[in-house]
């Protein structure tokens, strides 16, 4: 009834209430005969959309039929890209999306995207089976989102990077959608997909499934490639976020050794970040520091501002922390913090402020240690990067009791839980930050006693994640933590 009544009211734009009411009458007559033995509720379900479907233009009967093929948001650009082509020419798109979105078929949503509401959508679909378009559609609306990857992937290192991570993060159900066809079409431009976006799916909440693609297309991959090479990758660095160490340094000793056989200089680096950060996390931090450190001694003249070497330079730093070289920590994170700043660059610049909070945590500066660590979470909230905001709630929570405000540690850990389960799995991070954790929560209960501390955990859980993480970012949650 509600989708009937905006599809209905869409209409008051172009004609009178009593012509429409007479439209209404006749078209229900006659569509509600057409579908006799659907179910009464569907009937009527159909009837509302069949009716909007005739009142269509045949451009927009025909885009909308080619919409069907998107699966969440999408924008003008993206719909001339995968729907243009025969009668409805690119020119044409914007005036027949406009007429859509006029009648209410189409829908923008408050962040200006389009979409197709789900029913409306599977009517789409049958019209577009019917036309036997659905597979050149599949294959234009694969292709776009693959080209989407190379570019977000291609713009990871400079000024863009949050606006690709956002985009990646929308586009999230077509992804999924142009995996699925890919991967029974084409393995290798599967794989080539999978690989692209599988590093920005285990940083934004969506591990289990990055790692799920990728274990399924490396077997029915038969060749080596660099798109194979990448999605190797992709699965060592998901599966060395959800502890598996084993497996992961396994994978990152058969990315290094592809690497030196047929690889460039950017893939050998990318191999010693994965097992630099593996064996980081498996509380190897001189055998991170040597990985690391050899690799950016001996490649061959990269980009100073690659991906890769960016990462090597930022285990380092990771590395000289856990082994209790301070100083020399502080002065490699603030230099790279600098690099980074100067390119615009927000992931790594963001661990950067991680580590430069982790420092002055260590050397008994709490106030010190919770600027840095809400500069770190103001750059992982542009990204959208769960797994480094559920880090810098558990440090932020740290500096807290450190100060002597349990209430503030114990809310902040609780909403870093949530965190922490929406990357899908308890909380990882370098084994020292256990002994962060354990510090932070034994100084809190005693500071406020283990009821308060409990009660305020739970509110952490239960509140709004996100906006804690905003909160916390601009220094209002109690005790200005």
């Amino acid at each position: 009834m509600p989708l009937a009544l905006e599809l209905a009211a869409g209409q008051l734009m172009h004609r009178p209430v009593e012509e429409l009411s007479a439209t209404l009458r006749r078209q229900h007559e006659g569509l509600t005969a057409a579908w006799p033995r659907w179910p009464r509720r569907h009937r009527s379900l159909r009837t509302a959309i069949g009716w909007s479907h005739e009142l269509c233009a045949p451009l927009e009967r025909l885009l909308w039929a080619r919409l069907s093929v998107f699966r969440g948001t999408f924008d003008e650009d993206a719909a001339r890209a995968v729907c243009s082509g025969g009668p409805l020419s690119a020119g044409a798109v914007p005036s027949a999306l406009a007429g859509l979105v006029a009648k209410s078929v189409v829908r923008q949503e408050t962040d200006g995207r389009l979409r197709l509401p789900a029913s409306v959508r599977e009517y789409g679909w049958m019209w577009l089976g019917e036309l036997h378009q659905r597979r050149p559609l599949q294959d234009r609306h694969a292709e776009h989102f693959l080209m989407l990857a190379r570019s977000a992937d291609a713009g990871w290192p400079g000024a863009g990077q949050a606006g690709w991570y956002q985009r990646i993060g929308s586009a999230h159900a077509d992804l999924r959608a142009a995996l699925d066809h890919l991967m029974a079409v084409d393995t290798d431009r599967a794989a080539d997909l999978a690989g692209l976006v599988g590093f920005f799916w285990s940083c934004c909440g969506h591990l289990r499934e990055a790692r799920s693609y990728l274990e399924q297309l490396l077997p029915l991959c038969r060749t080596h490639s660099r798109a194979r090479a990448r999605a190797q990758w992709a699965l060592g660095f998901a599966v060395a976020l959800q502890g598996e160490h084993s497996r992961a340094v396994a994978l990152g000793r058969r990315c290094a050794r592809d690497a030196r056989f047929s690889g460039t200089a950017e893939e050998q680096l990318a191999a010693a970040y994965l097992l630099g950060i593996t064996h980081l996390l498996s509380g190897e931090a001189h055998e991170a520091y040597t990985v690391a450190q050899a690799a950016l001694q001996q490649a061959c003249d990269p980009p100073a501002a690659s991906p890769s070497v960016l990462r090597c330079r930022l285990v380092r730093v990771f590395a000289l922390t856990s082994l209790g070289r301070l100083d020399e920590a502080a002065r490699a994170a603030s230099v790279l913090r600098a690099d980074c700043a100067a390119r615009e660059e927000c992931w790594t610049r963001a661990y950067t402020d991680y580590q430069l909070a982790l420092i002055a945590l260590a050397q008994g500066d709490p106030a010190t240690a919770g600027a840095h660590v809400r500069a770190m979470l103001a750059g992982k909230r542009r990204l959208g990067d769960s797994f480094g905001i559920a880090l810098g709630l558990d440090l932020l929570a740290a500096a807290a009791a450190a100060e002597g405000d349990g209430t503030a540690a114990a809310l902040i850990s609780g909403a870093g839980e949530t965190y922490w389960r929406s990357v899908g799995h308890s909380q990882r991070g370098m084994p020292e930050l256990r002994d962060v954790r354990a510090a932070c929560w034994a100084t809190a209960r005693a500071a406020v006693g283990d009821g308060l501390f409990e009660q305020a955990y739970g509110q952490g859980i239960q509140a709004d994640p996100v906006s804690i993480v905003a909160l916390a970012v601009e220094g209002r949650l109690p005790g200005g933590a």
